[in-house]
C-alpha cells in the first residue's frame, strides 16, 4: 500500500513540476515576445532616424554642389 500511495504522490509531484514548467515556459515566451516588440520598435525609430539622416545629407550634398558650382564661377 505504502508504494501505491508513493506512486501517487510522484504522479501529483510530477504534475505540479510539469505545471511549473509549463507556467515558467509561458512566463519566458511573454517576455521574449515583450522584448521582441520592444525591439521592433526601436529598429522602427532607427530606420526613420536612417532616414532623415540620409535627407539631411542628400541637402548638405546639393548645398556642398551649389557651393561649388558658385566658387566655379568666381574663378
Amino acid at each position: 500500500m505504502g508504494s501505491g500511495s508513493s506512486s501517487g504522490f510522484c504522479h501529483s509531484s510530477s504534475k505540479q513540476e510539469s505545471d511549473v514548467d509549463s507556467f515558467e515556459m509561458d512566463l519566458r515566451v511573454r517576455e521574449l515576445e515583450e522584448r521582441s516588440s520592444h525591439l521592433e520598435s526601436l529598429l522602427r525609430e532607427a530606420e526613420g532616424q536612417v532616414e532623415q539622416m540620409k535627407k539631411e545629407v542628400d541637402a548638405r550634398d546639393k548645398k556642398i554642389d551649389s557651393l561649388i558650382r558658385e566658387v566655379h564661377k568666381l574663378k
